[in-house]
């Protein structure tokens, strides 16, 4: 490997906040889940809604198949029928070796990429951890409507909510309107967007109120830039 091509530690860096963010995205999954029976995760109470089995396929299925299979070495598909069993939008993309760890692995000799393909990994991964925050909301949504149709009214969890709300005084928040900017800015949002929240845009709005809750932010007297 050329000196150009070295890994500077800063990437080994970038690497290991990613691996964390990825360890605590995927357990935050495995607890949405912990409180159901194998039963529980067979149901599917309407035909917009998922079993939470197949929401745990189909977030390990995104990992597999765009980052595992790209920058694995020697990679061999869990089971590869598993492409169009738990493809939901994608069009043609369709002894058990632990995913999880692959993708440990994968993250750990992410430095020793040339520089296009650390970049790449870190954009799919990024994406990979959005998509399956996505599915918790989802998860959270199909379980509790699978089970509110059970006569027996089931909890899903002993303790809920799972973290403590405190719900502040409703009121009113009023927007001068005007010209503005819509749409993702890194400075205000993060690096991450979809691509539905690109190009950023200017926009007409009527001045207006909404009804909101006392965030302790400046958009309570209409001042949030746009």
């Amino acid at each position: 490997m050329s000196s150009k091509s070295m890994p500077s530690p800063s990437h080994a860096c970038d690497f290991s906040a990613l691996a964390q963010r990825y360890t605590r995205t995927r357990q935050q999954t495995v607890d949405l889940t912990r409180p159901l029976s194998p039963e529980d995760c067979q149901l599917q109470s309407m035909p917009d809604a998922s079993p939470a089995k197949w929401h745990l396929a189909h977030v390990t299925w995104f990992f597999e198949t765009f980052l595992l299979e790209r920058f694995e070495s020697n990679f061999a598909p869990y089971d590869a029928s598993f492409r169009a069993l738990f493809s939901s939008y994608y069009n043609a993309v369709g002894r058990k070796h632990p995913r999880h760890q692959r993708m440990q692995a994968l993250i750990r000799s992410a430095s020793n990429l040339g520089a296009s393909d650390r970049q790449s990994l870190k954009d799919l991964l990024g994406l990979g951890l959005h998509h399956e925050q996505q599915h918790q909301e989802l998860l959270i949504t199909d379980i509790k409507h699978a089970l509110s149709q059970n006569p027996a009214r089931p909890a899903y969890a002993q303790r809920w909510p799972l973290a403590g709300t405190h719900p502040q005084p409703l009121g009113w928040v009023s927007l001068a309107g005007g010209l503005g900017l819509h749409g993702h800015a890194p400075a205000l949002d993060g690096s991450f967007a979809f691509d539905n929240e690109t190009l950023r845009h200017q926009v007409f709005v009527a001045p207006f109120e909404i009804g909101g809750r006392s965030c302790g932010c400046p958009c309570r007297n209409g001042t949030k830039a746009a």
